[in-house]
């Protein structure tokens, strides 16, 4: 009798208590997960057309890309910076260096031979990371005339196969002998190379074009003197068969 009396007294309250739950359990169990679901839909959403757009631009920038032209690029850059040591070309441009400024070569030989092949797993020096290849180090033997020396050193700069002069030491021939006007030369001397990446950006990475800085490097490489010829490289095929013109067709 008393908790019936309780309940009349208060039925009011209770049933106004019984309608809060049920409005609370309804927000917490239908409204709540549903506002999630708008809110997850809505970041997937932007996700999704920040890809289209990104590989829209990837789209549009291999369109403008005259794949011939950059093959022929990418050979004029591997002449100047081969994917391997490439001790042949080495050999075969100071061959067309002495030759070009009358000097003659002595002796050659590397500071670092290492192993012929690509070492693209090996860690960078400091210096290596700065021009952004690797480096390999060589000294050269030379004797012939001042003017025949200076020629050497300033045109062996400006080859495609590209070289740095670290250090050279000139030493004169005593006066009185027959090559009194001679000078010999020890030149310590970098060529580069830089292995070509084994892997390729994944699709969701952006792809730029070519700007004028890469555009005037190329010029300036390719009006380089080659003084030998080098090897054009094969590039695979593709692994995964040809692609779709249009990637979001059925």
């Amino acid at each position: 009798m008393q908790l019936k009396k309780i309940f009349h007294e208060y039925q009011g309250l209770i049933v106004s208590i019984g309608i809060l739950i049920v409005c609370g359990l309804g927000l917490l169990l239908g409204v709540v997960p549903l506002i999630q679901k708008t809110i997850d839909l809505n970041t997937e959403s932007r996700t999704l057309s920040a890809e289209v757009d990104l590989l829209n631009n990837k789209v549009s920038v291999l369109q403008s890309i005259d794949e011939n032209a950059m093959r022929s690029d990418l050979q004029t850059l591997l002449s100047a910076v081969p994917s391997d040591k490439s001790l042949s070309t080495i050999l075969g441009t100071l061959d067309g260096l002495t030759s070009k400024t009358g000097v003659s070569s002595e002796n050659f030989s590397l500071s670092k031979p290492g192993s012929l092949a690509t070492e693209s797993a090996k860690r960078l020096s400091a210096d290596e990371q700065a021009v952004g290849s690797n480096i390999l180090p060589f000294t050269v033997s030379l004797t012939g005339t001042l003017d025949q020396m200076r020629g050497f050193l300033a045109t062996s700069v400006s080859v495609r196969r590209l070289f740095r002069i670290r250090t050279f030491d000139v030493s004169f021939l005593k006066a009185g002998t027959e090559s009194a006007n001679m000078v010999s030369a020890h030149v310590a001397m970098d060529a580069f190379y830089s292995p070509l990446p084994s892997a390729i950006g994944s699709v969701s990475e952006p792809l730029t074009a070519l700007t004028s800085t890469d555009t005037d490097l190329i010029a300036k490489v390719a009006a380089m003197q080659p003084l030998v010829q080098t090897s054009s490289v094969t590039f695979p095929p593709p692994t995964a068969g040809a692609g779709k013109a249009d990637p979001f067709s059925l």
